[in-house]
């Protein structure tokens, strides 16, 4: 994901995905892609309080997470 605040300079970050579905970033487990996402965008110099982390985080082909999820569910 890449991240630029007002006034701020842009960060890439990358998140890992645990076994148990949990979301690892900045070496910390959530279990939200949201809520991992908040403390990427916050670790970048925002402050905003919300993001949508379903959204925000994308693959290497630009998929967003809900492409990636609505194409898994399509499978099964």
């Amino acid at each position: 994901m890449e991240y630029k605040p007002r006034g701020g300079d842009k960060k890439i970050f990358e998140a890992y995905l645990n076994e148990d579905g949990t979301i690892n970033v900045l070496n910390q487990d959530f279990s939200s892609p949201s809520y991992a996402t908040l403390v990427e965008i916050q670790d970048a110099g925002s402050e905003r309080k919300t993001v949508n982390g379903w959204t925000s985080w994308k693959n290497e082909q630009g998929q967003t997470l809900v492409d990636l999820r609505e194409n898994y569910l399509n499978m099964i």
